[in-house]
């Protein structure tokens, strides 16, 4: 017998070799170029069949131009075949879910109509409205003469308005027990100093906030969102005393009226969106709301900042012929000692403090406290003097 020791050791099998790079293993079966493409277009379109309406309101929302109308007319047949073949479902049920409102821009002329007019008897003594208060355009004396484009537009057209009640409407002396209601609404800007607002609202012990916002949003667009819907529902939801609105940063763009386009220089422009600023400031000063409309602070661009200027003189003049409607000029206080732009501007300490965002259009913390302190001011001088 051969002993153990001397026998071969057993033979170890060999360690499998992964295929070479681009060889498939022994029975896997590959997919063709042709086969891959064809389930990847399949897949975009299945996706984009499912997100129509959303590709069809990103389209709607583009600058006016050839380029918007060829994508919205893609768009638009997209949702319609997703619409028969009923892909457009899940879409609809996850705007549902996420509270978005899809419907037709509300009629102006109605929203202003189904405003209660609160009649008043007169302010106490001592409110706004005995003349001791600030008077409706904030820093400067209440005129009726239209105001003008400061920047190289032509003079803005007033729309026709709707006067309010005569004089503003009276405010309570808030407790801690009975805070005052403050609802603050706008798009980015007003978001960029809102939230800091509402501390300082909170602070007070008497006022209590609540706040919505919507990104790349305002007044000319409703076909993108509806704003007058969107504050017709907060307000009722909310039954605010006071109302601070800020717009105004995605306004300055072009409008199409009666199948014509114009421009934010243009007279036909700068009067339709004059007639929407007032209906919001009626539908509010009708239901007796107190408004505070924030202006808009210089910008970086010289460009964008003349138009911007265009919608400062819109708001203050519509705010100027409603007594519940304060504006409050915010130019002054982000300008450097010329009038221009500046990042950065002495604080209470006399320090430099960044007040600015990097894109020149928003607010630092800094600058958003600036602001808020500022509007804070505005919303005391409403107030009636405390009881005794």
């Amino acid at each position: 017998m051969t002993d153990l020791l001397d026998a071969p050791p057993p033979q170890q099998a060999p360690e499998p070799r992964p295929p070479a790079r681009g060889v498939l293993p022994s029975g896997a079966r590959g997919q063709s170029a042709g086969r891959v493409i064809a389930v990847g277009a399949l897949a975009f379109a299945l996706a984009a069949l499912l997100n129509s309406e959303t590709l069809e309101e990103m389209a709607d929302r583009q600058p006016f131009g050839w380029k918007r109308d060829v994508a919205v007319a893609a768009t638009g047949a997209l949702h319609t075949v997703a619409r028969w073949t009923l892909l457009d479902r899940p879409g609809e049920w996850f705007d549902e879910v996420r509270g978005l409102n899809r419907d037709a821009p509300v009629d102006l002329d109605e929203l202003v109509a189904s405003a209660t007019t609160v009649p008043t008897t007169g302010s106490p003594p001592g409110s706004i409205g005995d003349g001791s208060g600030p008077s409706p355009v904030a820093g400067q004396p209440p005129s009726s003469t239209p105001a003008t484009d400061p920047g190289d537009g032509p003079a803005t057209t007033a729309a026709p308005v709707v006067t309010s009640p005569p004089g503003p409407t009276p405010l309570r002396w808030p407790t801690s027990e009975d805070p005052l209601r403050v609802l603050v609404m706008g798009d980015s800007m007003a978001q960029g100093f809102g939230t800091t607002f509402e501390r300082y609202l909170t602070d007070t012990g008497v006022m209590r906030p609540t706040s919505f916002y919507k990104s790349a949003s305002g007044l000319s667009r409703p076909d993108y969102f509806d704003w007058p819907a969107e504050i017709a529902a907060k307000t009722t939801a909310h039954d605010p005393e006071v109302v601070v609105l800020m717009f105004g940063a995605n306004d300055a763009q072009k409008l199409k009226l009666d199948g014509t386009i114009y421009d934010v220089t243009d007279g036909p422009w700068q009067a339709e969106y004059a007639r929407r600023v007032g209906a919001v400031m009626d539908y509010l000063t009708n239901s007796g709301k107190r408004v505070v409309w924030v202006g808009l602070p210089v910008m970086e661009d010289g460009g964008f900042d003349a138009r911007m200027r265009v919608l400062d003189a819109i708001y203050r003049e519509q705010a100027a012929v409603r007594p519940s409607v304060t504006y409050v000029e915010t130019r002054a206080l982000f300008s450097n000692s010329s009038g221009g732009y500046a990042a950065y501007l002495p604080n209470d300490d006399g320090e430099p403090k960044l007040m600015r965002a990097q894109d020149g259009v928003h607010f630092s913390l800094a600058g958003a406290a600036r602001l808020s302190s500022a509007v804070l001011d505005t919303v005391r001088a409403m107030l009636p003097p405390p009881p005794p």
